[in-house]
């Protein structure tokens, strides 16, 4: 019976790596030489700033990189009346808070510095409803956090949302000392690299509906989830989460996107879908535009978790060695070996490390602190 099973799963061993080796990938000759499409990404918000980012796609293909699509004229027409936003960096496009009404349709109308246009279908404002709590639990080595809401009118049904995670951590060692061509100096108080800020979007598109409710709710949606176990959990941690109300038409462009680009890997998975967004390219019809103009107000809310707060948190684990050197020749060993000072030994010598145990810029945060901290 023993050598009947081994028969039987180098059986099926042997024909699951013959099918694989019969799979050919599907190349579809449209998609690999597609010209490159407009993106339209951003949203006209109300009673906020407008931002609007423009880029062209890329090829599946061919290590391309997405292009940022600069000197474009863009102008949010509605209500008798049109607002230009301006790009204040490459491909982005702001305007300020913009008087637009409840009730009233705007849209997005583009022209490219090639002398392309594009416009958006018009669209109404959409209220978004005051976040009700966002709160946080440990669960099982995680902090879990969820966020619950409320549209009284019954008005909202669809929702997204986003978030920015910020925390603060600190370089292994705090150098007071680095090194300066051939000698070693004090560090300045702009200098110093001990304590640093790091601050990331959110990787995923999060989507909530109440449609099957009776009431317009939505109750412990789950936002994110972090290993208390990670240095983002060090000192402190804040994630600030903002809510979009989304019509119909825009959450099933959202839930499209959220399937092509993140249950994607496995036969048993989402297959990609086609995005129809409400963006046509007015000089091009048979040419898609990618993206979808939402208009809403925003809504957001912001909470800290403190190291205290953490049962069995994070414990730093020394990844940073030293090694000892006389102090007379320490600079010779800094150049030499590409480190940096560490702390000096009393009575004499001088620690050295690498440069990361003593930098936190190098883990990708910043020294300035946010105003919020």
């Amino acid at each position: 019976m023993r050598y009947t099973n081994i028969a039987f799963y180098t059986f099926i061993l042997a024909f699951a790596l013959f099918a694989a080796g019969c799979v050919k990938p599907y190349e579809p000759p449209e998609v690999l030489n597609a010209s490159s499409l407009l993106v339209v990404d951003g949203l006209v918000q109300a009673g906020g700033q407008t931002t609007i980012r423009l880029s062209r796609t890329r090829r599946l293909t061919g290590g391309d990189t997405a292009v940022k699509e600069t000197g474009a004229r863009l102008e949010i027409e509605g209500g008798g009346a049109r607002y230009p936003l301006t790009e204040t960096a490459a491909g982005t496009y702001t305007a300020a808070a913009l008087p637009l009404q409840t009730g009233t349709g705007y849209r997005l109308l583009i022209r490219t510095a090639g002398g392309v246009d594009a416009a958006s279908e018009f669209v109404t404002v959409k209220q978004t409803p005051p976040i009700e709590r966002l709160y946080w639990e440990q669960e099982d080595g995680f902090a879990s956090i969820y966020i619950d809401t409320r549209d009284p009118q019954n008005n909202t049904r669809y929702y997204r949302w986003d978030f920015e995670e910020t925390w603060e951590y600190r370089a292994f060692f705090e150098a007071v000392f680095r090194r300066k061509e051939d000698s070693i100096v004090a560090r300045t108080p702009d200098e110093m690299r001990y304590v640093c800020w790091r601050t990331d979007p959110a990787p995923n598109i999060l989507l909530g509906v109440s449609t099957s409710l009776t009431q317009d709710v939505v109750q412990r949606k789950l936002i994110t989830r972090i290993k208390t176990a990670t240095p983002k959990m060090a000192e402190r941690y804040s994630i600030l989460v903002r809510q979009y109300a989304l019509s119909r038409e825009a959450f099933d462009y959202w839930q499209i996107l959220q399937k092509n680009t993140e249950q994607r890997g496995s036969l048993f998975d989402a297959q990609p879908a086609q995005l129809r967004g409400n963006i046509q390219n007015l000089s091009n019809p048979d040419e898609p535009v990618v993206g979808f103009l939402s208009i809403s107000s925003v809504a957001e809310q912001r909470i800290f978790i403190k190291r205290a707060e953490i049962v069995d948190g994070y414990k730093a684990e020394s990844v940073c060695s030293v090694q000892i050197v006389p102090g007379d020749s320490a600079v010779y060993y800094l150049k030499r070996l590409q480190l940096e000072p560490a702390y000096f030994i009393t009575g004499g010598g001088l620690a050295i490390t690498r440069s990361s145990c003593v930098d936190c810029t190098e883990q990708g945060g910043v020294t300035s602190k946010p105003s919020f901290w």
